[in-house]
């Protein structure tokens, strides 16, 4: 399971090697205007990150999912190195494309959860049609679409 997730952290922000090497020292909200200021402050202060892989087909029926997605496998928590990546990439304005959707069906592979307190900001991702999906879910579990955005990878 670490292998998929790296080749998800990968996919999400077209990474080469060199970025994940070079952690970023210091982050910030740049992407502010792009998600929406409360989903930001939380990537940018996340206390854990958890990890899934996901059937990219919704089934409200299944007991064990994320988003009505059934989960496949629960991946490790990530690391520190590995939430730095998670945050530079998604606080980076850079990389998310101002086009409009892809007309391909959004299955996303890959869910990452971000926990800060009792809220969260639930990630799901497509790599098939370079999309994320970035929900926020408030402390009274108000649950707010934020954004299905196409993202670069390459």
């Amino acid at each position: 399971m670490r292998i998929k997730i790296l080749i998800a952290l990968l996919s999400l922000g077209g990474l080469l090697l060199q970025s994940c090497i070079n952690v970023p020292s210091s982050l910030t909200l740049e992407a502010g205007n792009v998600l929406n200021t409360k989903a930001s402050e939380i990537i940018l202060d996340v206390e854990a990150i958890e990890s899934f892989r996901i059937f990219p087909e919704k089934d409200n029926s299944s007991s064990t999912n994320i988003r009505a997605y059934p989960i496949i496998e629960q991946g490790e928590n990530l690391d520190d190195d590995q939430k730095k990546i998670i945050q530079s990439i998604l606080l980076d304005k850079d990389i998310y494309s101002s086009e409009s959707i892809k007309r391909c069906p959004f299955l996303p592979e890959y869910a990452f959860i971000l926990y800060q307190k009792d809220e969260q900001v639930v990630l799901l991702l497509s790599p098939v049609c370079e999309e994320l999906n970035i929900v926020y879910i408030a402390k009274n579990n108000l649950v707010t679409l934020i954004n299905r955005l196409l993202y670069y990878s390459s």
